[in-house]
């Protein structure tokens, strides 16, 4: 069995984190019947997507709102950018919300990269 170093642990942490927001956003706001979430390594990175369709909502709106329920995308936006990667949000009315996550592997000097975070 091998174990994990210590930065690998932090450096999965933010991941899983991020995915977990997501998961409880879904089951908070959503009203969804359906969730789909993938994983698919892409060209040096990992590509997280959470697809619901449950009820949407206005994604600028929601992001510059000066209340504490914002704070759940931009704590995933923050935890993906610190392992150097972009966060993006798409919901539309009819069809749910797509949250998406790229995370290279090997991120850049002084942060996290998503090489074993899974």
């Amino acid at each position: 069995m091998k174990m994990k170093s210590a930065p690998e642990r932090r450096q999965k942490r933010p991941v899983n984190t991020a995915r977990r927001e997501a998961l409880l956003n879904v089951a908070r706001h959503a009203q969804a019947t359906r969730v789909e979430l993938s994983f698919q390594k892409i060209q040096g990175a990992l590509l997280i997507q959470i697809k619901d369709n449950g009820k949407s909502f206005e994604v600028e709106r929601v992001l510059n709102a000066n209340t504490n329920k914002r704070l759940g995308l931009l704590g995933m936006r923050e935890r993906v950018e610190m392992l150097g990667g972009n966060l993006s949000v798409e919901s539309t009315p009819g069809q749910g919300t797509t949250i998406r996550a790229q995370i290279p592997f090997g991120g850049s000097p002084g942060r996290g990269d998503a090489d074993g975070a899974f």
